[in-house]
């Protein structure tokens, strides 16, 4: 919870909400609607898979007709993760453009464990189907219909694209004595029951090399060696 400046406290998002209208549903108010959440990696959360998964409800301005009101996650066998939940609905107005907001609320359960804590957590929030001026548009280049893919700051744009973990951040966050390497007593989250797979060479210790390869990122890892003349 954060303080606000009268003194009283905030709700602390770890999920943040993404939801990204159909050309359909923006201009004649038929169309599809994806929402996803997704964590918020400047928080060390990860998802209790152990508990009940993420469900939602969804509600809207009267004669507004949804495919699904309220949806649950799949349950996910393993302990925990930080993968994005994600749905797809349909949406029809009767009217044209949708005018009034949606009302959306979400409750999961989620854990620190740096701060040694799992609790459950909901959210409300306020969904108005419009273009967002301020987001960048990327386009097909056939122009065609379909999704307005979003690239958002420090997010990877896209319809049903999943996010994933940044090394960098990740390594920093772990490495609590800082001496390049992420020992099983300082692995965190989903780490934990993955550290085997990532100690590549058996040696007790997680390099940030071995955390590039295991996460698919060893391409774009800044630590790469770069062949002379680039």
């Amino acid at each position: 919870m954060r303080k606000d400046d009268d003194g009283g406290t905030k709700e602390t998002f770890y999920a943040k909400l993404r939801a990204e209208a159909d050309r359909g549903l923006l201009n004649e108010g038929n169309g599809k609607l994806h929402i996803g959440f997704h964590l918020d990696p400047v928080h060390t959360v990860h998802w209790n898979n152990l508990a009940e998964p993420l469900r939602f409800e969804l509600k809207a301005p009267k004669g507004v007709k949804l495919s699904m009101s309220k949806g649950v996650a799949p349950k996910v066998e393993a302990p925990s993760d930080i993968d994005p939940r994600e749905f797809l609905l349909e949406i029809d107005s009767g009217t044209g453009k949708l005018e009034q907001p949606l009302e959306l609320e979400v409750s999961y359960y989620a854990c620190d464990d740096e701060e040694g804590w799992c609790r459950a957590v909901s959210h409300r929030y306020e969904i108005e189907i419009r273009r967002d001026r301020d987001a960048g548009t990327v386009r097909s280049a056939r122009g065609g219909g379909g999704f307005d893919r979003r690239q958002r700051p420090g997010g990877r744009g896209g319809f049903g694209q999943r996010r994933k973990p940044d090394a960098e951040q990740l390594f920093a966050r772990m490495d609590a004595d800082r001496d390049g390497t992420i020992s099983r007593d300082e692995a965190r989250g989903p780490m934990i029951e993955r550290f085997k797979l990532m100690d590549a060479d058996g040696n007790g210790a997680v390099s940030r090399e071995e955390m590039d390869k295991h996460l698919g990122r060893a391409g774009n890892s800044r630590n790469r060696a770069r062949p002379p003349g680039r």
